[in-house]
């Protein structure tokens, strides 16, 4: 999967085997996408399900697409717009965040104040959220998983500030499908997993419909930001 709009491939355990994220267009851009997909692994493939990200609880942001420019929005208002030289500024540090300035400034083409300038105007805006380091949970004996939940209405904000509380919840969404919010977290043995587990589905109990663990096994491609996208 060295297409460039596959941002990353994770395998996992449970009901499916391959979580894929995609960054699209739009819903034609994503059944495209796998229809290829399909194409070239039919044999392999019994079962795809596509969910539509929405809004993290704490991270409603919404870019849109645009020719040459890409109108950063939130809450239907517009934030400002991205040019050729932002993107390219956040492609070289979601590959590497600690490249120096004026490392990063000549990569891009442009002077350090310039992009020391851009960067603060990225970040201003909530366009960079935070850099940090990706920590590898497995080599710290610590497990991964998902947890896909099919909701009858949203969560409260009471429940989803019992899920922030939780300190092995490091990441919640809500999607648009099949599912309609995953919650992915980490564990120390079988008895923290039974305890987060329960947790989560006691907690949730009043709106809860359905729902599926998967087990977080192997990151094979991680590129947040490929140089190789088409953002026209």
């Amino acid at each position: 999967l060295n297409h460039p709009n596959a941002l990353s491939l994770t395998r996992v355990m449970g009901e499916y085997d391959y979580e894929i994220q995609l960054l699209a267009k739009g819903e034609a851009d994503a059944q495209q996408f796998f229809l290829e997909l399909l194409a070239d692994e039919k044999q392999a493939i019994t079962r795809t399900v596509i969910l539509k990200g929405e809004n993290e609880p704490l991270y409603s942001m919404k870019v849109e697409f645009k020719k040459n420019v890409h109108r950063v929005s939130s809450g239907g208002k517009i934030r400002f717009y991205l040019d050729a030289l932002d993107i390219t500024l956040l492609q070289h540090l979601a590959q590497n965040a600690r490249k120096p300035l004026t490392e990063l400034a000549q990569s891009a083409t442009c002077s350090p104040e310039v992009a020391r300038y851009r960067l603060l105007r990225l970040k201003k805006a909530g366009v960079i959220r935070s850099v940090h380091a990706r920590t590898n949970k497995h080599r710290l004996g610590l497990s991964t998983y998902i947890f896909l939940l099919k909701l009858t209405q949203p969560l409260s904000s009471a429940d989803l500030n019992f899920l922030h509380g939780m300190e092995n919840v490091y990441y919640i969404r809500y999607f648009e499908g099949e599912w309609s919010l995953m919650v992915q977290f980490f564990t120390r043995n079988n008895s923290d997993l039974v305890k987060t587990h329960e947790a989560i589905r006691n907690r949730l109990k009043p709106v809860l419909q359905n729902f599926e663990l998967l087990i977080l096994l192997e990151r094979l491609k991680y590129d947040p930001l490929s140089f190789n996208l088409k953002w026209e």
